[in-house]
C-alpha cells in the first residue's frame, strides 16, 4: 500500500538520489518534476496524483499518474499528445486536469508557455547562419604544437644554411660555378652566361660558329644571304632591297681589297724585287688601256 505522507518523511530527511542542494534551496533532477523544486507539492515520488509536460523531438506530451495505476509501473505514466496550436492545447490541458488540483492545473500551463516559447527561438535559430562549434581534442592540439615547433625549427636551420652559402658565393669560394644575378638592374629571367678573361662584365656572350674568330659578334642573318657576312640593321625610310644592294657592293669591295693586299704581302715574302717589277708591269698595262 502506497502512502504519500511516509514516502516524503523518508526521501525530506533521508536520501534521495534526485535532490539537488544549493545554498539558497534544493532543486529536484528528476524528469518528471513539474517546477524543478524539491518541495512536497512538486515532488513526483510522494503524490500518487500527478500530472507533467514534458517535449520530445518538438513535440509536448501531457504525462498523468494516477493511484489506480501504481501496482504497475510500466503502465503508471498515461502520455497524452498535445496539439502544436497553443491555444488549442491549453484546452486539452483544462479538459483533461478539470478536476484536479489548481496547484497541477497552473503548474503544468506555465510549463507549456516555457516549452513553448523556447521551441519558438529554436526554430528561429536555425533559420540564422550561425558559426558551427568544432571541439579539438587536447592531445591533437599538442601533436599540433609539437609540429609547428619542429617546423620551425627545421626553416631557421634552413634559412642559416642559405645565408652561409650566399656568404660563401659572395667572397668567391666556388669561382665560377655559379653566376646569379647578383647586380642590380639585371632583369630577373634573364640567363647569365660565364663570360671569359678579358671580357667587360654585363656584356652578353652569344655561341659563336665554327670559323669565326671568338669575340666578333654574330648576328642573326635573314634567309638568303650568305653565312658570316655581317648584317647590320636597316636605317629607318631606306628601301630594304637599295640597302641590301648596297651591302652587297659594300662586301664586294672589302673582298677585293683583302685579295690584292694578301696577294703583294705573298709577292713581298717570296721576292721584294719581283712584287716591284709585278706591280710596274700592272701599272703599264693600265696605262695601255
Amino acid at each position: 500500500m502506497q502512502h504519500d505522507e511516509v514516502i516524503w518523511q523518508v526521501i525530506n530527511h533521508g536520501h534521495c538520489s534526485f535532490r539537488s542542494k544549493t545554498i539558497t534551496q534544493n532543486f529536484c533532477r528528476n524528469e518528471y518534476n513539474v517546477t524543478g523544486l524539491c518541495n512536497r507539492s512538486s515532488c513526483p515520488l510522494a503524490n500518487s496524483r500527478y500530472a507533467t509536460i514534458r517535449e520530445d523531438k518538438g513535440k509536448c506530451y501531457l504525462y498523468m499518474k494516477t493511484i489506480e495505476r501504481a501496482h504497475t509501473p510500466k503502465n503508471l505514466w498515461q502520455r497524452i499528445k498535445l496539439k502544436k496550436n497553443y491555444a488549442q492545447a491549453l484546452e486539452q490541458l483544462d479538459s483533461h486536469l478539470m478536476y484536479w488540483p489548481k496547484f497541477l492545473v497552473h503548474k503544468n500551463k506555465q510549463r507549456l508557455t516555457k516549452i513553448t516559447q523556447y521551441l519558438i527561438r529554436m526554430r528561429k535559430l536555425e533559420l540564422k547562419v550561425r558559426p558551427k562549434l568544432v571541439t579539438m581534442p587536447a592531445r591533437t592540439e599538442k601533436r599540433e604544437k609539437r609540429r609547428e615547433a619542429k617546423a620551425e625549427t627545421a626553416a631557421r636551420l634552413d634559412k642559416s644554411i642559405e645565408t652561409e652559402l650566399l656568404k660563401r658565393l659572395q667572397g668567391g669560394t666556388y669561382g665560377d660555378i655559379y653566376n646569379f644575378p647578383l647586380k642590380h638592374g639585371t632583369p630577373s629571367g634573364s640567363p647569365i652566361l660565364p663570360t671569359p678573361s678579358g671580357t667587360p662584365s654585363g656584356s652578353p656572350i652569344l655561341p659563336t660558329p665554327s670559323g669565326t674568330p671568338s669575340g666578333s659578334p654574330i648576328l642573326s642573318t635573314p634567309s638568303g644571304t650568305p653565312s658570316g657576312s655581317p648584317i647590320l640593321p636597316t636605317p629607318s625610310g631606306t628601301p630594304s632591297s637599295a640597302f641590301n644592294a648596297l651591302l652587297v657592293d659594300m662586301q664586294d669591295t672589302q673582298a677585293r681589297s683583302n685579295g690584292t693586299v694578301s696577294a703583294t704581302l705573298f709577292d713581298c715574302n717570296t721576292d721584294y724585287r719581283f712584287g716591284i717589277s709585278r706591280g710596274s708591269e700592272m701599272m703599264d698595262d693600265q696605262l695601255d688601256d
